[in-house]
């Protein structure tokens, strides 16, 4: 099976994502109204 290099691929997008959500925190809230009105 490869579930020990999904999980180890999953744990790297979930740094890479929490990086990415700290860096854009003050800008979070117009990104989501952004988002939800393309949608």
């Amino acid at each position: 099976t490869q579930e020990p290099q999904l999980h180890q691929l999953v744990n790297e997008l979930e740094s890479k994502l929490t990086g990415v959500y700290i860096h854009l925190k003050p800008k979070r809230q117009t990104i989501l109204e952004d988002f939800f009105k393309q949608n």
